[in-house]
């Protein structure tokens, strides 16, 4: 019998969004790349597709980031449940 495992079924919610970082530093330097591309000395066709991997590993960043962002923001200001002690001796009686 084999073991099923999914890694991303369950997710921190209250951890940092380090996808959306990483998108933006994907992006920030498939920004840079493109920029050199057209003012730099170097040939544009390697930086351009440099620029274009970096983008394309920007996206797939930038789905999961916003995904765990909408999670963040949704969970913002709602109260923990927390039961007291007088609460539970009522639940269990």
């Amino acid at each position: 019998m084999a073991i099923d495992y999914d890694p991303i079924a369950y997710e921190m919610p209250w951890r940092r969004n380090y996808e959306l970082m990483s998108a933006g530093v994907w992006l920030t330097g498939a920004t840079g790349y493109g920029i050199y591309a057209a003012l730099g000395s170097f040939p544009a066709g390697p930086l351009l597709w440099i620029a274009g991997g970096m983008s394309a590993f920007g996206l797939l960043k930038l789905r999961k980031g916003l995904r765990l962002m909408r999670l963040q923001h949704h969970l913002a200001g709602t109260p923990l449940p927390v039961c007291t002690f007088d609460e539970l001796q009522s639940i269990c009686t």
